[in-house]
């Protein structure tokens, strides 16, 4: 288990960790095997960054968020490893002078206006061959009281997100449909649960969006994991049958 994405885990949010369970098995099979240097945008609590840090193969992690806060809690968390650098910008704001092998943004696009500018500065910042690693909320269709709360601007459809990262450059696109059936079956408590917040903005909801988990965070991994893992063998089974409500996405700079 301690070499698992679930043992960095900080808060276990349903949802969440069924996307953790499939990146945990794309990351077997695609992370480089050699030496590469990472970058993440919108790290929320840093599980996947303190994740790889861990690897051998790990030569530094660039953590880029623009809210203060998150950026003090990360400081935080990787107090111990030499190698994180942080830093306070939005993907536009990132200069082009450093090249990584590998970049993370989970649950970051949605966030966005202009995603395909994004995108196509995600690749300018990939070394040749660099590897993109990515998630979004899935099908517009299924937008919901939490979108609002979070601070989303969209939900993506599988054709729309394969056209824009070709579109930025990006080749060998893979793109996987994960959360069923756990996440119809949350679906109804979770438009119940979630209030319109109409006091902040999408800026100050997108950034409180990837930290702010109260409840998750009081509860320990092994009291839920067992509640989970039937949903996570399930979940395997509809992979890409477009039941899911989330998508990661992979794909390569030529």
């Amino acid at each position: 288990m301690t070499s698992h994405l679930f043992s960095q885990v900080i808060a276990p949010a349903p949802r969440y960790m069924l996307r953790l369970n499939l990146l945990h098995r794309l990351f077997k099979q695609h992370l480089p095997q050699t030496d590469f240097s990472a970058i993440e945008f919108g790290p929320g609590l840093g599980d996947v960054s303190f994740f790889l840090a861990q690897k051998p193969h790990c030569r530094g992690i660039t953590l880029v968020d623009f809210s203060e806060q998150t950026l003090k809690l990360l400081e935080q968390r990787f107090s111990d490893f030499d190698d994180i650098c942080y830093l306070r910008q939005g993907i536009d704001e990132l200069s082009l002078d450093k090249h990584y092998d590998v970049l993370l943004a989970f649950e970051v696009l949605e966030h966005i206006v202009e995603d395909e500018k994004a995108l196509r500065k995600i690749y300018q910042l990939l070394n040749p061959a660099g590897q993109f690693f990515m998630s979004v909320p899935a099908y517009q269709s299924k937008w919901q009281k939490q979108d609002e709360y979070a601070g989303h601007v969209r939900r993506y459809e599988r054709e729309e997100l394969q056209q824009k990262l070709t579109n930025a450059g990006f080749s060998d696109v893979e793109i996987f449909d994960y959360g069923f059936p756990l996440t119809s079956i949350m679906y109804p408590f979770k438009q119940a649960s979630y209030k319109p917040n109409t006091e902040t903005t999408l800026e100050e909801r997108s950034a409180q969006s990837g930290i702010d988990r109260p409840f998750f965070s009081r509860i320990p991994l092994a009291l839920v994991l067992p509640i989970y893992l039937p949903f996570l063998w399930l979940q395997d089974l509809f992979i890409n049958r477009d039941l899911g409500d989330g998508f990661i996405a992979i794909a390569k700079k030529t």
